[in-house]
């Protein structure tokens, strides 16, 4: 019982992260700033890789990526109430169906710049901006409306076979430790 106790702590920190990717379409429309060659991209990584049937239900990312060709977001979750990654996945079949994934920047004046990608039964979109003024004195736009792009599963960082074998190898060792422990009781009894 005491090896399958040790076992448990030993290999819970053996879980496998997984990486997803999105890669959306170019935008059909653009201001000054984004051109229709620019287009959305994500990577978001979670602690594990998401369920293979389940609703539109929201996830707290390990780390995230998110860009639109001018402009990346990285980082892990929210930061001080000036930027916060909304992310929310649905799935079938163990693919991505619907999502909604997005990041803001807010700022004092309001209208900080944001990138984003829906694809719920209210809409299809990826979309970004700039609430103040990249190019030319006018609020930047570009965006794409019904047509996602893709999610994938990029990565799932499993634990190493070496890490594997060390916690098997420790536990049978604590396990003829144990036993041999328990013989030397009884043999002095």
């Amino acid at each position: 019982m005491r090896v399958l106790t040790m076992l448990v702590f030993c290999g819970s920190h053996l879980y496998a992260n997984a990486i997803y990717t999105y890669v959306g379409n170019n935008f059909t429309d653009a201001t000054p700033g984004y051109t229709t060659s620019d287009f959305v991209s994500a990577s978001v990584t979670l602690i594990s890789p998401l369920p293979f049937d389940s609703p539109l239900t929201s996830y707290t990312p390990l780390g995230f990526s998110i860009s639109d060709g001018v402009m990346t977001f990285k980082g892990t979750s929210c930061y001080l109430n000036s930027s916060c990654i909304s992310v929310f996945f649905a799935t079938s079949g163990g693919q991505i169906t619907s999502w909604s994934v997005g990041e803001e920047i807010n700022t004092p004046r309001g209208g900080g710049p944001f990138i984003g990608t829906v694809n719920s039964p209210l809409g299809v979109e990826d979309v970004t901006g700039h609430g103040f003024p990249l190019v030319g004195g006018g609020i930047n736009l570009a965006g794409n409306s019904g047509s996602p792009g893709m999610w994938s599963l990029a990565f799932i960082d499993t634990p190493e076979p070496a890490s594997l074998s060390t916690v098997v190898y420790g536990a049978l060792f604590l396990a003829f430790l144990l036993r041999r422990g328990s013989r030397n009781v009884r043999a002095s009894a």
